[in-house]
This record gives C-alpha cells, sequence and structure tokens, in this order.
C-alpha cells in the first residue's frame, strides 16, 4: 500500500487515535490513498509512528462515515466508488442541500448572512493568495453556516452523514469546485440569500449540481469513479 509522505509526528496519547483519524481521512478525501486501496494496519502504524491498536480504532470510526470497508477476511480498504451509490448520494444530497438553502433564505438572520458573506470574502482573498487549506475552510464553513440557518434540526443532524462522503466525490469529480468556478456558484447562492429569495437561491444552487452530475458522468477513471453512471432518473451535482 502506497503511502503519503511521512506526516509529522502524532500527539502523545489520548489525542493518537482522533489524529491518525484525521489524517487518514484527509488522505481519503483528497485521493492520496485512493478507492479500493488495501489499508494494512502494520503500513499504516507505521506512516504515522503509531501503534496498531489507535490504527485499527481509526479504521473503524472511518468505516462509521462510509471512508472505509472492513472486511473480516480481506482488511480494510479505502470504499471503491459503486456507480449506484454515488447516483444515490447526490441525488439525495441535491434535495437536502436545495431545503436547507431555501428554508436558510427565509430564515437566516442577518448576522447568519453577514458571516455567510464573511466566508465567502475569506474564500476569495485566499483564492487570489493561492492559499488552497484557506479555500477549502471557508467553502466548507460557509455552507455548514447555511446548514445551520435553516434551523431544521432534522436536517442538521442528517446531512452531516453523508457530508464526508459528498465531498469526497467533490474532490475527485469536481475539484473546481474549490477553485473560481466554485466561488462564482457561490456568488449566486449568497446574493439569494442576501435577497430572501428561495426560488432564486434553488436556481443559482442547481447550476453547480448540475455541473456535478456531469462530471460525474464523464470524469472518474483517473480515481476509480465509473466514466460514466447510468442513472434511472435525475441525479445532482454541488451547491
Amino acid at each position: 500500500m502506497p503511502v503519503p509522505a511521512t506526516p509529522d509526528p502524532l500527539p502523545a496519547q489520548p489525542l493518537r487515535r482522533q489524529e491518525a483519524e484525521r489524517r487518514l481521512r484527509d488522505a481519503i478525501l483528497r485521493a492520496e490513498l485512493e478507492p479500493g486501496e488495501r489499508l494494512t494496519e502494520d503500513e499504516l502504524a507505521a506512516w504515522l509512528g503509531i501503534s496498531r491498536t489507535p490504527v485499527r480504532e481509526a479504521l473503524a470510526r472511518l468505516a462509521s462515515e462510509g471512508l472505509v470497508v472492513i472486511d473480516a477476511n480481506r482488511g480494510a480498504r479505502v470504499a471503491p466508488f459503486d456507480p449506484d451509490e454515488v447516483r444515490d448520494l447526490v441525488e439525495l444530497s441535491r434535495e437536502l442541500v436545495l431545503l436547507a438553502q431555501r428554508l436558510a433564505a427565509t430564515r437566516a438572520s442577518d448576522e447568519e448572512i453577514r458571516t455567510i458573506r464573511s466566508c465567502h470574502d475569506r474564500r476569495l482573498a485566499a483564492l487570489a493568495a493561492g492559499d488552497r487549506p484557506g479555500v477549502e475552510a471557508a467553502t466548507l464553513q460557509f455552507h455548514m453556516t447555511i446548514l445551520a440557518a435553516s434551523r431544521n434540526h432534522e436536517l442538521q443532524r442528517i446531512y452531516p452523514m453523508l457530508a464526508l462522503r459528498l465531498e469526497r466525490v467533490f474532490r475527485v469529480t469536481f475539484p473546481e469546485w474549490f477553485g473560481e468556478a466554485g466561488a462564482e456558484l457561490d456568488e449566486g447562492i449568497l446574493v439569494a440569500l442576501e435577497g430572501r429569495d428561495p426560488v432564486a437561491v434553488v436556481e443559482a444552487s442547481s447550476r453547480g449540481w448540475d455541473l456535478l452530475e456531469d462530471a460525474v458522468r464523464t470524469r472518474g477513471e483517473p480515481t476509480g469513479l465509473p466514466v460514466a453512471i447510468a442513472a434511472p432518473g435525475a441525479t445532482g451535482g454541488p451547491a
């Protein structure tokens, strides 16, 4: 199993499992550990500079998030991209995100709208500076603030269960979402939110989701996504 570049030493217990989990999650989301790749506890422990126990615990946690598959006979591997699962994930996520944005357009406080604008401004500044981690952090906060502003507690409970797997699809299939193209799409969402217009926010967001659908259908071969997803019914794309 090829592993990413050696990270800094992990902190002392009890934070080792959480830090191992974070670093493995990041490597999977960024496709440094590719879909379907075997995850050997000994190799991961050597890479992270820790014992196998926190590695095993981290893998179990990532399995609960849908990023790792653990088989009793074959061990752990990075969850592959299954065409039907990707279709279903994007389809459901699209509806949930559009609902959150539609609700936020009428329920968000003025302070929340200002926070969303601030996230977007930080994203633009990070883009201009070539600060990829800053772009990613500001982008994710932008969308999580909209989710919070929906004031729908069930939606806030359910969506995070899908968010990491959806983020992985974005990173692998539509990396432009973390670039200028994504910033332009989110500017449209933000303007609609500032105008308190739920119809306009759905129209603006749907443009991004349509682009993700196209990307999923045409781009996945280098990292294990299917070249085309045969979908009985509509699928979606980015927020």
